[in-house]
């Protein structure tokens, strides 16, 4: 605002000037004020659940609340807030352990001590 004049910009924009000044008075929508309280409730769902809660999640969530939300204004609120939520990463299982080691058999039956190594 401090570079051009007001009715300039208005001039160039095609808007009038009472409408310039009428839309700078009346402030936020009551929509935008319904999204800053519903981005608390879904930051306070996020970090209650450590980052674990998605999209989804959430808004069925909030739904179980009493919440009415579109599922795409949750989308859109936690994009905005740059809210993703963590995967945790699925375990490999390797190995099956037995319940107890079991004893190796003998196969050499080795009977005493060995007198001599290596031969």
């Amino acid at each position: 605002m401090d570079t051009f004049p007001v009715d300039y910009m208005c001039r160039m924009l095609d808007v009038s000037r009472a409408g310039y000044y009428a839309w700078r008075k009346r402030g936020p929508s009551r929509h935008d004020q319904d999204d800053v309280i519903l981005s608390t409730r879904i930051r306070a769902i996020f970090d209650a659940h450590r980052g674990r809660y998605g999209v989804r999640r959430i808004f069925h969530d909030l739904r179980r609340q009493g919440v009415r939300v579109a599922y795409k204004r949750v989308q859109r609120l936690m994009a905005a807030m740059g809210l993703v939520s963590v995967h945790p990463r699925r375990r490999h299982v390797t190995t099956v352990q037995a319940a107890e080691p079991s004893a190796l058999p003998d196969l050499v039956r080795q009977q005493g001590a060995v007198k001599v190594p290596f031969r």
